[in-house]
């Protein structure tokens, strides 16, 4: 909330005071430079520290993350490396077909995904 220190809120430039009230913190036109370096700082560290840390905790610890590799060591385990994948993908339905594909549908039916 930015209030100028006059009765009327509304008009911050014609304060007679000539100072403004920014959340309880009094500042003067001669620190408007000063703010608004600040922000841009803020602005700037912000950018670089959701860059670096968001990238990290999407790579690493975000939760689509784990449960997406989390099914890839399902199906590594069930079906086999990828040759096997696309082997068993190629091949027509059978009992090893069903019993492969039908072991990780408890996992996550919506997460069918082709040999890649």
């Amino acid at each position: 909330m930015v209030t100028a220190g006059c009765p009327v809120a509304g008009s911050p430039v014609r304060s007679p005071a000539r100072r403004f009230l920014i959340f309880g913190l009094t500042v003067y036109p001669q620190d408007v430079i000063w703010l608004a370096l600040l922000l841009f700082l803020a602005a700037i560290l912000l950018f670089f520290v959701t860059g670096l840390v968001g990238r990290a905790f999407c790579g690493y610890f975000c939760f689509q993350t784990l449960w997406t590799d989390f099914f890839i060591w399902i199906e590594h385990k069930i079906q086999g490396e990828r040759p096997a994948r696309v082997r068993l993908y190629r091949q027509p339905w059978d009992r090893e077909k069903v019993l492969k594909v039908g072991a990780r549908m408890p996992c996550g039916c919506w997460r069918h995904s082709g040999p890649d």
